[in-house]
């Protein structure tokens, strides 16, 4: 017998996408080309665990000089990864996800080879229905397709990504700063100036020149930070000064570059430092005097293992974030903000993909005991008038439950619930602290265009512990 060559015919990687969901069937194929008699055997091992070995299984010859053999492996890699959980997280952050995913590598060795193949890609607690088109491979995932979150104004959501390659440059980028590339030192650091509109609030700015605002843009220099402000108006008046907490170095012009059209260039021709500021009046005829600040700020970029990263924020209206770059790309996640009244519960719940969303749910909810009685004790009766009864309860035990209403849901807010009920790790907030529930209601179904749903769901909490005779 002589093997001549060995191939994964089926690593279940689609178009690059190394990434595979491991809570569904995860089949690996292994075909060995020989001469003579047929291979006996394969196996398999995880790298670093190769001391606890998997037998593959024979599947067919494919022909009088083809063998394939085949491992079903999905349980086998979800004990590398562990179980899945949430973790702490504060708002403004950027983490690698715990629990989530695992980068492994799969040896598989036939009888007579020279040397075994390999199979390398993130594992992932998620999982894939019959219906996916790739597989158990996870492609929109592994390109940061953009996705859409939802959360309550003022309260914490969860945006995910797929970090390909530990070599990666990623940085946040809070939209309302603007990014200074500065290359004249010996450090390269990227500068952001964060602007600040104090006294005039429908005043706002971007990165365009529009008629009746304040734009920004960001313009090259042959050495330092050089920043541009423009203000389109129609008309400008009035002076620009109150410069403070900046470096010594610093100078600022205003030029009319056409009629009406004024920009405000500074130019720092050493690197800025974190936390230091600027200011400057400005009066815009018809409008009352404001003052813009700008604030530097450190957007040094960071690099992470393979594997999804997770960043938190507590997004105040409905929003596209654009803040996330991986080597200058940016992919933007939509975010939907709801504003449900105070008093209203969250859920947070992890989806198919193993990652965790937080839905609110109406204040206007209902709270049920259900006791259960755990046994009684028979007591002898001496005397009718003195005795109170012939049994005594041991105690009661009971779990209450909630039932919540999340109101006027669009499509994809009504969409996005369907995992609610299918997930492992379900937690209601109640009373300062997240407790483990489990959820029943409502079937989620495709809603057909323009037309709102209420969903309504019952909460069973965890159970009560009340005094008893045991």
């Amino acid at each position: 017998m002589a093997v001549s060559n060995v191939t994964v015919s089926q690593s279940n990687i689609v178009e690059g996408a190394s990434i595979l969901s491991c809570h569904n069937p995860l089949i690996f194929l292994i075909t060995a080309t020989y001469t003579g008699t047929p291979p006996a055997w394969c196996r398999a091992y995880v790298m670093g665990f190769d001391s606890v070995l998997y037998n593959c299984l024979y599947l067919r010859d494919e022909s009088a000089t083809e063998r394939t053999f085949y491992l079903v492996a999905d349980e086998i890699l979800r004990g590398h990864i562990g179980a899945l959980a949430n973790f702490d997280q504060s708002e403004d952050t950027l983490l690698k996800c715990k629990y989530l995913d695992a980068l492994l590598t799969l040896y598989f060795e036939v009888e007579g080879a020279i040397a075994p193949v390999t199979v390398t890609a993130t594992m992932v607690n998620a999982s894939k229905d019959f219906e996916s088109i790739t597989g158990a491979c996870m492609v929109d995932e592994y390109t940061n397709v953009t996705k859409t979150y939802v959360a309550q104004k003022n309260e914490m959501v969860y945006l995910y990504w797929f970090n390909d390659n530990a070599e990666n440059e990623i940085k946040i980028i809070d939209p309302t700063k603007l990014v200074i590339y500065s290359t004249n030192q010996t450090t390269v650091s990227n500068m952001g100036a964060k602007l600040q509109e104090l006294y005039y609030p429908n005043l706002v700015y971007n990165t365009a020149s529009t008629a009746g605002q304040l734009s920004c843009q960001r313009l090259t220099s042959g050495g330092g930070v050089n920043i541009g402000f423009y203000f389109v108006t129609g008309t400008i008046a009035g002076t620009v000064g109150s410069f403070s907490n900046i470096v010594s170095d610093f100078t600022y012009t205003l030029d009319e570059i056409s009629p009406g059209q004024w920009k405000l260039t500074f130019d720092i021709t050493t690197n800025p430092t974190n936390g230091q500021s600027f200011s400057f009046d400005c009066t815009l005829v018809g409008y009352p005097k404001f003052t813009i600040t700008g604030e530097f700020s450190d957007f040094s970029p960071v690099t992470f293992p393979i594997g999804f990263i997770r960043y938190a924020l507590k997004p105040t209206e409905s929003t596209t974030f654009s803040g996330l770059m991986i080597n200058d790309d940016v992919y933007p996640h939509n975010i939907i903000v709801r504003n449900e009244c105070p008093g209203y519960v969250l859920l947070r719940y992890a989806d198919r993909n193993g990652q965790y969303r937080i839905m609110p749910f109406s204040k206007y909810y209902s709270r049920a005991v259900n006791p259960e009685l755990i046994g009684e004790i028979n007591q002898l009766v001496l005397s009718l008038k003195n005795d109170s009864g012939d049994t005594r309860p041991v105690g009661y035990r009971n779990r209450d439950t909630l039932k919540l209403t999340a109101q006027n849901l669009t499509e994809p807010e009504y969409t996005l619930l369907k995992d609610l009920f299918n997930s492992p790790d379900v937690e209601a907030y109640i009373n300062g602290k997240w407790l483990r529930v489990r959820v029943q209601g409502d079937n989620v179904v495709k809603l057909e265009k323009r037309k709102l749903k209420d969903v309504t769901i019952t909460v069973e909490l965890p159970t009560s512990y009340n005094i008893t005779e045991l």
